[in-house]
Protein backbone atom coordinates (compact mmCIF):
# COMPACT_ATOMS: atom_id res chain seq x y z
CA UNK A 1 0.00 0.00 0.00
CA UNK A 2 3.18 2.56 0.20
CA UNK A 3 3.92 3.02 -3.29
CA UNK A 4 0.01 4.00 -4.13
CA UNK A 5 -0.38 6.17 -1.35
CA UNK A 6 3.34 7.89 -2.06
CA UNK A 7 1.84 8.09 -6.32
CA UNK A 8 -1.54 9.81 -5.21
CA UNK A 9 -0.42 12.07 -2.77
CA UNK A 10 3.88 12.66 -3.65
CA UNK A 11 3.89 12.67 -7.43
CA UNK A 12 1.81 15.08 -10.18
CA UNK A 13 -1.50 13.73 -10.66
CA UNK A 14 -0.17 12.18 -14.90
CA UNK A 15 2.56 10.36 -12.72
CA UNK A 16 0.50 8.88 -10.48
CA UNK A 17 -2.33 7.44 -13.71
CA UNK A 18 0.46 5.98 -15.00
CA UNK A 19 2.39 4.69 -12.13
CA UNK A 20 -1.14 2.99 -10.81
CA UNK A 21 -1.86 1.81 -14.03
CA UNK A 22 0.98 0.10 -14.51
CA UNK A 23 0.47 -1.41 -10.76
CA UNK A 24 -2.89 -2.64 -11.93
CA UNK A 25 -1.44 -4.35 -15.17
CA UNK A 26 0.86 -6.46 -13.22
CA UNK A 27 -1.40 -7.48 -10.64
CA UNK A 28 -3.90 -8.07 -13.27
CA UNK A 29 -1.43 -10.35 -15.45
CA UNK A 30 -0.05 -12.36 -11.85
CA UNK A 31 -4.03 -12.85 -11.43
CA UNK A 32 -4.55 -14.11 -14.76
CA UNK A 33 -2.14 -16.19 -15.29
CA UNK A 34 -2.57 -17.93 -11.43
CA UNK A 35 -6.10 -18.62 -12.78
CA UNK A 36 -5.27 -19.96 -16.05
CA UNK A 37 -2.48 -22.69 -14.88
CA UNK A 38 -4.50 -23.27 -11.76
CA UNK A 39 -7.70 -24.37 -14.44
CA UNK A 40 -5.38 -26.10 -16.89
CA UNK A 41 -3.93 -28.32 -14.38
CA UNK A 42 -7.05 -29.36 -13.17
CA UNK A 43 -8.48 -30.13 -16.53
CA UNK A 44 -5.53 -31.65 -17.63
CA UNK A 45 -3.62 -33.54 -14.67
CA UNK A 46 -6.80 -34.28 -12.82
CA UNK A 47 -10.30 -34.01 -14.91
CA UNK A 48 -8.56 -36.19 -18.12
CA UNK A 49 -5.80 -37.78 -16.89
CA UNK A 50 -7.53 -39.60 -13.97
CA UNK A 51 -11.51 -39.60 -14.51
CA UNK A 52 -12.05 -39.37 -18.27
CA UNK A 53 -9.30 -40.02 -20.39
CA UNK A 54 -11.31 -40.26 -23.60
CA UNK A 55 -12.66 -36.82 -23.02
CA UNK A 56 -12.17 -34.79 -26.70
CA UNK A 57 -10.24 -31.49 -26.54
CA UNK A 58 -13.10 -29.52 -26.86
CA UNK A 59 -14.75 -31.30 -23.71
CA UNK A 60 -11.20 -30.40 -21.96
CA UNK A 61 -11.96 -27.04 -23.07
CA UNK A 62 -15.12 -26.30 -21.63
CA UNK A 63 -14.61 -27.93 -18.50
CA UNK A 64 -11.44 -25.24 -18.36
CA UNK A 65 -13.64 -22.90 -18.46
CA UNK A 66 -16.12 -23.59 -15.88
CA UNK A 67 -12.47 -24.54 -13.66
CA UNK A 68 -11.32 -20.92 -14.56
CA UNK A 69 -14.57 -19.30 -13.02
CA UNK A 70 -14.86 -21.33 -10.25
CA UNK A 71 -11.41 -20.80 -9.18
CA UNK A 72 -11.43 -16.70 -9.77
CA UNK A 73 -14.73 -16.80 -7.77
CA UNK A 74 -13.05 -19.10 -5.21
CA UNK A 75 -9.95 -16.16 -4.97
CA UNK A 76 -12.70 -13.01 -5.46
CA UNK A 77 -14.08 -14.18 -1.82
CA UNK A 78 -11.24 -14.73 -0.27
CA UNK A 79 -9.85 -11.41 -1.97
CA UNK A 80 -13.19 -10.29 -0.02
CA UNK A 81 -12.91 -12.38 3.28
CA UNK A 82 -9.78 -12.07 4.25
CA UNK A 83 -8.11 -8.41 5.26
CA UNK A 84 -4.20 -9.14 5.02
CA UNK A 85 -2.26 -9.97 1.96
CA UNK A 86 0.41 -10.65 4.19
CA UNK A 87 -1.72 -13.48 5.63
CA UNK A 88 -2.54 -14.93 2.73
CA UNK A 89 0.77 -14.54 0.88
CA UNK A 90 2.14 -16.52 4.94
CA UNK A 91 -1.00 -19.09 3.89
CA UNK A 92 -0.11 -20.03 0.47
CA UNK A 93 3.60 -20.68 1.60
CA UNK A 94 2.20 -23.01 4.70
CA UNK A 95 0.07 -24.75 2.04
CA UNK A 96 3.30 -25.37 -0.24
CA UNK A 97 5.46 -26.69 2.75
CA UNK A 98 2.67 -29.08 4.05
CA UNK A 99 1.13 -30.34 0.86
CA UNK A 100 3.41 -29.78 -1.82
CA UNK A 101 7.10 -30.15 -0.21
CA UNK A 102 6.53 -33.66 0.68
CA UNK A 103 5.89 -34.66 -3.06
CA UNK A 104 8.37 -32.65 -4.60
CA UNK A 105 10.83 -34.21 -2.53
CA UNK A 106 9.58 -37.93 -2.94
CA UNK A 107 9.87 -37.52 -6.96
CA UNK A 108 12.43 -36.23 -6.78
CA UNK A 109 14.44 -38.76 -4.40
CA UNK A 110 11.79 -41.40 -4.55
CA UNK A 111 10.19 -41.85 -8.08
CA UNK A 112 10.70 -45.32 -8.59
CA UNK A 113 7.95 -45.95 -5.86
CA UNK A 114 5.77 -43.10 -6.21
CA UNK A 115 2.26 -43.37 -7.31
CA UNK A 116 -1.32 -41.38 -7.13
CA UNK A 117 -2.67 -43.86 -4.63
CA UNK A 118 0.37 -42.08 -2.27
CA UNK A 119 0.03 -38.68 -3.48
CA UNK A 120 -3.65 -38.33 -2.74
CA UNK A 121 -3.24 -40.25 0.89
CA UNK A 122 -0.34 -37.48 1.21
CA UNK A 123 -2.11 -34.38 0.66
CA UNK A 124 -5.55 -35.68 2.25
CA UNK A 125 -3.36 -36.03 5.49
CA UNK A 126 -1.50 -33.07 5.07
CA UNK A 127 -4.38 -30.61 4.53
CA UNK A 128 -6.80 -32.69 7.72
CA UNK A 129 -3.86 -32.50 10.22
CA UNK A 130 -3.11 -28.78 9.29
CA UNK A 131 -6.72 -27.60 8.87
CA UNK A 132 -9.87 -29.66 9.07
CA UNK A 133 -8.92 -32.28 11.83
CA UNK A 134 -10.55 -34.31 13.84
CA UNK A 135 -12.97 -32.68 15.88
CA UNK A 136 -13.97 -35.48 17.45
CA UNK A 137 -10.73 -36.11 18.87
CA UNK A 138 -10.36 -32.38 18.98
CA UNK A 139 -6.84 -32.57 17.27
CA UNK A 140 -6.23 -29.51 14.89
CA UNK A 141 -3.64 -26.76 14.27
CA UNK A 142 -6.62 -24.10 13.45
CA UNK A 143 -5.60 -21.35 11.09
CA UNK A 144 -7.07 -18.08 12.57
CA UNK A 145 -7.13 -16.40 9.12
CA UNK A 146 -9.66 -18.11 7.54
CA UNK A 147 -11.56 -18.64 11.03
CA UNK A 148 -10.95 -21.82 12.20
CA UNK A 149 -10.55 -22.16 15.91
CA UNK A 150 -7.76 -24.78 17.26
CA UNK A 151 -9.61 -27.37 18.73
CA UNK A 152 -6.63 -28.71 20.71
CA UNK A 153 -4.08 -26.89 23.13
CA UNK A 154 -0.92 -28.42 21.60
CA UNK A 155 2.37 -28.16 23.90
CA UNK A 156 3.30 -24.68 24.69
CA UNK A 157 -0.15 -23.42 23.33
CA UNK A 158 -1.05 -19.78 24.44
CA UNK A 159 -4.54 -18.43 24.84
CA UNK A 160 -3.23 -15.24 23.44
CA UNK A 161 -0.41 -15.94 20.94
CA UNK A 162 -1.94 -19.37 19.86
CA UNK A 163 -0.56 -22.72 18.25
CA UNK A 164 3.45 -22.17 19.60
CA UNK A 165 4.24 -26.20 18.87
CA UNK A 166 5.28 -26.66 15.41
CA UNK A 167 2.13 -28.27 14.46
CA UNK A 168 3.14 -27.10 10.54
CA UNK A 169 6.22 -29.57 10.39
CA UNK A 170 4.27 -32.48 12.30
CA UNK A 171 1.54 -32.07 9.72
CA UNK A 172 4.26 -31.87 6.79
CA UNK A 173 5.80 -34.78 8.38
CA UNK A 174 2.58 -36.70 8.52
CA UNK A 175 1.83 -36.23 5.16
CA UNK A 176 5.46 -37.24 4.14
CA UNK A 177 5.04 -40.95 5.75
CA UNK A 178 1.01 -41.29 4.50
CA UNK A 179 3.03 -41.06 0.79
CA UNK A 180 5.44 -43.29 1.66
CA UNK A 181 3.40 -45.93 3.54
CA UNK A 182 0.02 -45.42 1.33
CA UNK A 183 2.36 -46.11 -2.27
CA UNK A 184 4.10 -49.14 -0.46
CA UNK A 185 0.57 -50.72 0.33
CA UNK A 186 -0.42 -49.92 -3.00
CA UNK A 187 2.44 -51.50 -4.92
CA UNK A 188 2.44 -54.76 -2.86
CA UNK A 189 -1.13 -55.08 -3.64
CA UNK A 190 -1.24 -54.69 -7.44
CA UNK A 191 2.10 -56.65 -7.54
CA UNK A 192 1.06 -59.50 -6.01
CA UNK A 193 -2.42 -59.45 -7.30
CA UNK A 194 -4.07 -59.38 -4.14
CA UNK A 195 -6.68 -57.02 -5.92
CA UNK A 196 -7.50 -57.44 -9.87
CA UNK A 197 -6.57 -54.72 -12.01
CA UNK A 198 -10.18 -53.67 -12.62
CA UNK A 199 -9.47 -52.21 -9.01
CA UNK A 200 -6.40 -50.21 -9.77
CA UNK A 201 -9.04 -47.09 -10.32
CA UNK A 202 -6.09 -44.74 -10.43
CA UNK A 203 -4.27 -46.61 -13.41
CA UNK A 204 -0.75 -47.01 -11.67
CA UNK A 205 -0.59 -50.47 -12.04
CA UNK A 206 -2.35 -51.38 -15.76
CA UNK A 207 0.49 -53.44 -17.24
CA UNK A 208 2.15 -56.29 -14.82
CA UNK A 209 4.92 -55.37 -12.59
CA UNK A 210 7.90 -57.95 -11.72
CA UNK A 211 9.64 -56.54 -8.57
CA UNK A 212 12.75 -55.19 -9.24
CA UNK A 213 12.02 -54.60 -12.60
CA UNK A 214 11.24 -50.96 -14.50
CA UNK A 215 7.62 -50.92 -15.98
CA UNK A 216 7.04 -51.20 -19.16
CA UNK A 217 5.91 -47.69 -20.09
CA UNK A 218 9.27 -46.50 -18.82
CA UNK A 219 10.87 -48.02 -20.95
CA UNK A 220 11.52 -45.50 -24.48
CA UNK A 221 11.53 -48.54 -27.41
CA UNK A 222 14.64 -47.84 -29.66
CA UNK A 223 15.31 -48.86 -33.13
CA UNK A 224 18.77 -50.87 -33.43
CA UNK A 225 21.52 -49.18 -35.61
CA UNK A 226 21.23 -52.24 -37.93
CA UNK A 227 17.88 -51.84 -38.76
CA UNK A 228 17.66 -48.19 -39.75
CA UNK A 229 20.90 -48.97 -42.04
CA UNK A 230 19.26 -52.05 -43.46
CA UNK A 231 15.94 -50.04 -44.05
CA UNK A 232 18.17 -47.06 -46.21
CA UNK A 233 20.23 -49.95 -48.47
CA UNK A 234 16.70 -50.88 -49.45
CA UNK A 235 15.08 -47.74 -49.87
CA UNK A 236 18.02 -47.14 -52.26
CA UNK A 237 18.13 -50.20 -54.06
CA UNK A 238 14.52 -49.43 -55.07
CA UNK A 239 15.06 -46.15 -55.42
CA UNK A 240 17.98 -47.64 -58.22
CA UNK A 241 15.53 -49.68 -59.56
CA UNK A 242 13.66 -47.71 -60.81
Amino acid sequence: MILPLMLQFLTPPWVSFIGLGAISAAVMSSADSSILSSSTMFARNIYQAIFFTDASERHVLRVMWVAIVVVAALASLMALTVNSIYGLFVLSSDLVYVLLFPQLLLVLYWNEHCNSYGCLASISSGFLFRFLGFVLCNFQGGEPLIGLPAFLAYPFYDPILGQLFPFRTMSMIISLMSHVIVSIIARWIFVNNLLPAKWDLLRCFNQPIIPGTVPALAIRPTVPVSTISQSSDLRKKSHDDS
